[in-house]
């Protein structure tokens, strides 16, 4: 049990480091700033589209209620690794190009 958290939890700081790095050192803060808004619509999306279809049902009440949570985890986990992707993605493109 504990092998396959220490794993994930390695893996998950070092990408949240690596991309932190990235964006530090090259000033890619408006690139991140970009994804982190897109990344943090996704689960807005969800849940309004959720609420406008049926606003009295229990997927709504408890989306609304977990709001702060889907954003604090798509923010931390999702969007460093998604720019990880995309900045590794532009070089591989420049240098296919």
């Amino acid at each position: 049990m504990d092998n396959p958290l220490i794993f994930w939890s390695l893996l998950i700081i070092s990408a949240l480091c690596l991309s932190f790095t990235i964006v530090i050192k090259q000033k890619l803060y408006k690139p991140f700033a970009i994804i982190a808004l897109f990344i943090s619509l996704f689960p807005i999306t969800l849940v309004t589209i959720d609420c406008y279809s049926n606003s009295h049902s229990e997927a709504c009440v408890w989306g609304k209620s977990f709001m702060p949570l889907y954003l604090g985890i798509s923010l931390l986990f999702v969007t460093p690794i998604v720019f990880i992707v995309y900045y590794f993605g532009k070089k591989l493109w420049k240098k296919l190009k």
